[in-house]
């Protein structure tokens, strides 16, 4: 995976990702999730001024025989970390512990939080489009941290 800064400059970050696919910062933003659609898994990585660290497995998706795979990935303000994936959206806890998955009739390849404080899901599969209401309140700033 590779950053560009603002002056135009590439920046190899890691090249243990065969695949990667959706990314999302933790909310305090200090940490990168990224996903591995070939290798079906979410990666961690310390994020620092536009360099990362870690990169620990963090969430594994492979289900034998199933379809879907990692794609999108957002966070909520708690931390947890809800990414498409087999059977719908796998949620897990900010210590990566699987919480449980949101089951959809369609394999989900994106979602994004919106709505009134966005505590909708909007997911899309195919050529439709989902909407989840939820107690949860849902991340979309990048961290103010980011060098750009």
């Amino acid at each position: 995976m590779y950053r560009l800064d603002g002056k135009g400059k590439v920046t190899l970050l890691t090249k243990e990702l065969k695949q990667p696919n959706g990314l999302a910062f933790s909310p305090d933003g200090k940490y990168l999730y990224i996903d591995d659609t070939n290798q079906r898994t979410v990666r961690r990585y310390q994020f620092h001024k536009g360099t990362l660290s870690g990169g620990v497995v963090f969430a594994d998706e492979n289900v034998a025989g199933e379809r879907g795979v990692p794609d999108g990935v957002k966070c909520d303000m708690r931390g947890n970390v809800y990414v498409t994936g087999p059977r719908g959206v796998w949620v897990w806890s900010p210590e990566g512990k699987h919480l449980g998955t949101i089951q959809t009739p369609r394999a989900p390849a994106n979602l994004t939080w919106g709505g009134d404080g966005n505590h909708a899901l909007y997911l899309t599969a195919g050529p439709f489009v989902y909407t989840l209401e939820t107690k949860a309140t849902g991340h979309l700033s990048y961290p103010e941290k980011a060098s750009r």
